[in-house]
């Protein structure tokens, strides 16, 4: 239901969430993060609250998580663009997804929402903003979101949901998006694992990527299998290395490490893909 991608599965907004729901349970994942409709999509508003408890009921290992948004701010006053409103706070929505620059643009502070929300929030992208009308999503910690004191609750809280990375380097070099990587995820701990997910094929970047930490280089253009494989030897590495036990074995740490290890062919493009045309 995004602006952009109104038509992408048909036009039914209800049976886009469906089969959103479907993918993200035949990819292993749990969550769907949800806009709330726009003000012009009548119908849909009129039914959204209860058609995502609805969605919730249904699926009962995948989460509908609406996401906060944002008034839209013009020279002649703001818009309220969505429906049945763009701060999900007072509505009965049962996960809630958290935008730290949707928060900035909305003039709020993230850790406002974290109070006020408590355990409905599942999902979080992590980024900053300025208050500016615009969308930002800046790196975190540049803004005006205190996005390390945010982590800091969130840990706290012992909060077991994503925290998604979502910042715009659209305006940097290859090594000015590296060191943005590289300053956001200082500092982490415990210290994430990344699953790279890219079109970059220069080497230097792989090696960087690695030295930052990344367990997996998966390529554009890559096949459904490829990238399911990656998770399910990301979680088979994760279940041999758990977290918080004793020092493992060599030969406990090369089984898990051997996981992450894949055939080249596992990674192909699909037949007749030209990278040019999927990157």
């Amino acid at each position: 239901t995004l602006l952009v991608t109104q038509g992408t599965w048909g036009n039914d907004s209800w049976e886009k969430l469906r089969r959103s729901g479907e993918a993200v349970r035949q990819l292993g994942g749990d969550v769907v993060v949800v806009h709330p409709p726009f003000r012009w999509q009548r119908d849909y508003g009129k039914t959204f609250v209860d058609g995502i408890a609805t969605l919730n009921a249904d699926f009962d290992d995948v989460k509908f998580c609406v996401e906060n948004m944002y008034p839209w701010r013009t020279p002649a006053g703001n818009i309220q663009a969505y429906l049945p409103g763009w701060d999900p706070t007072d509505f009965a929505y049962e996960h809630l997804t958290l935008d730290l620059s949707h928060a900035s643009t909305s003039q709020r502070q993230s850790m406002d929402f974290v109070h006020a929300w408590g355990p409905r929030l599942a999902h979080v992208h992590l980024t900053d903003g300025n208050g500016s009308a615009k969308d930002e999503h800046l790196l975190p910690g540049t803004g005006n979101q205190r996005a390390d004191e945010v982590l800091a609750e969130l840990t706290r809280r012992h909060y077991g949901g994503h925290v998604v990375l979502e910042v715009n380097t659209n305006d940097l070099d290859r090594a000015g998006r590296e060191q943005a990587l590289a300053s956001a995820l200082a500092g982490l701990r415990p210290a994430p694992d990344i699953i790279a997910i890219t079109s970059e094929r220069d080497l230097e970047m792989v090696r960087a990527a690695v030295a930052h930490g990344a367990l997996a280089y998966l390529l554009k253009p890559f096949t459904f299998a490829a990238f399911r494989d990656r998770l399910e030897r990301y979680r088979r590495y994760r279940e041999a290395l758990p977290a918080g036990t004793d020092a493992a074995s060599q030969a406990e740490v090369d089984r898990a490490l051997a996981e992450l290890r894949v055939a080249a062919e596992k990674s192909a493009a699909p037949k007749g893909a030209a990278p040019q045309t999927t990157d």
